[in-house]
């Protein structure tokens, strides 16, 4: 959509630049009747030219901005500040409180979002979600011992491709599906001590989830890391 609006936006500079250099044409050339009758024509078409597209592209902006989605603006200016979490968003404080008591957790580990194409979601200390490029899918990653949280390969990659799971204090239950692998599985993680049970079968994954008192649906990656900029 910008792409498409950049483009419209230079045609109609350009159309107003070849207006102009027409009627320059024809002020210099106004001796010349053919010549000048045909830059004051080109100039007319150049003018009807442009009122069609600047028209054009206020039609298409005054239609995006009446029909864009509340979760649309919400992504927008997360994108745009997308290096910080908010600690005053709801799903921050229901995080905060949900940590295991007696560690003493930085404040970087709830507030360190990502840099760019490179997406990060605190869940329970020590542990995060990290993805790159897009939030289709996420790893789950261990940040023992991290003290600089920008310094991502230091951290220690635990299971990648998930695409949806629910999580407590205690564990969280995946499910798994990575672009490299058409095959959907499944995973329980404990967290303290660290464990991972791995499942082909949801039945067999959803009995282990429920024994870990994990909440059966699931949430996407997308939805869990906008969700940090939500204040209701």
């Amino acid at each position: 959509m910008l792409i498409k609006g950049f483009l419209l936006t230079a045609f109609l500079i350009a159309l107003l630049i070849m207006m102009l250099v027409s009627l320059i044409l024809a002020i210099v050339k106004r001796k010349n009747k053919s010549s000048r009758n045909k830059c004051l024509l080109a100039a007319g078409a150049m003018f009807v030219f442009s009122l069609l597209t600047a028209g054009y592209i206020l039609y298409k902006t005054v239609y995006t901005i009446k029909n864009i989605e509340n979760d649309d603006v919400v992504e927008f200016f997360s994108d745009a500040l997308s290096s910080t979490h908010s600690m005053n968003s709801l799903q921050m404080r229901k995080l905060v409180n949900m940590q295991p008591q007696g560690v003493t957790i930085s404040g970087e580990y709830y507030t360190y979002a990502g840099f760019r194409d490179y997406y990060r979601m605190p869940l329970i200390y020590p542990y995060s979600l990290t993805a790159i490029d897009d939030l289709e899918e996420a790893v789950i990653e261990d940040e023992t011992g991290v003290k600089v949280l920008i310094d991502s390969n230091k951290s220690k990659q635990l299971l990648h491709g998930i695409t949806a799971f629910s999580f407590n204090r205690d564990a969280l239950y995946a499910t798994v599906c990575s672009h490299f692998d058409t095959d959907t599985t499944y995973a329980v993680i404990h967290f303290h001590p660290y464990k991972i049970e791995k499942f082909t079968v949801k039945e067999d994954a959803l009995r282990a989830a429920e024994e870990a008192g994990l909440d059966k649906e699931q949430q996407t990656v997308k939805d869990y890391y906008y969700a940090f900029s939500r204040f209701d």
